[in-house]
């Protein structure tokens, strides 16, 4: 009897660790500028279908590391960072401040649940890069994420959704540092 009781705790709490991730760990103090480096997106997801019209144009369709990038770029800036262009953060211009770093992005895997798009899972790695001599600064891995994607439409929906999730997660609780005087 003593040990069912144990386990049935055990088996009752499982699903709630599923839900809930951990948070990611805080940044390191004293950044100001960061420059979002093109996320490298080893899944080679594209948002959407072909598209007739697109394909017949030639009008190219939107990537993950595309959206990822773009919603990262504006999860950074609403928590009051200055943030680079794409360009910059590949040529290294984040780099030459010393108040500056460029945050690299790796997606393992994005797969929304198809059909009912729940969720998307999504495996990543982050490394926030600084200068002088690229030291890593900071670092996270999320593995197998279901990122909640309830009442999306379409899996491009969901895909949009989760990137916005996920960039929101990536840096909730960081605070740029203050300015020098």
């Amino acid at each position: 009897m003593r040990l069912r009781s144990p386990l049935a705790i055990l088996l009752a709490a499982l699903p709630l660790a599923c839900v809930h991730p951990r948070a990611f760990p805080a940044a390191p103090g004293g950044i100001r500028t960061v420059a979002v480096a093109p996320p490298q997106d080893r899944t080679g997801t594209v948002l959407g279908g072909e598209r007739y019209l697109e394909r017949l144009l030639g009008q190219p369709r939107a990537t993950l590391a595309q959206a990822l990038a773009a919603e990262v770029r504006a999860a950074l800036a609403r928590q009051g960072f200055s943030v680079t262009d794409r360009e910059a953060a590949a040529d290294g211009a984040a780099d030459e401040a010393a108040d500056g770093a460029t945050l690299t992005l790796e997606v393992r895997r994005w797969e929304p649940d198809v059909p009912a798009l729940r969720f998307v899972r999504v495996s990543l790695d982050a490394r926030l890069v600084g200068a002088p001599g690229g030291a890593v600064l900071w670092s996270a891995r999320r593995d197998d994420w279901q990122v909640p994607t309830r009442g999306a439409p379409t899996p491009e929906a969901a895909s949009t959704m989760a990137a916005r999730i996920a960039a929101e997660a990536l840096v909730k609780g960081w605070e740029p540092g203050a300015p020098e005087r």
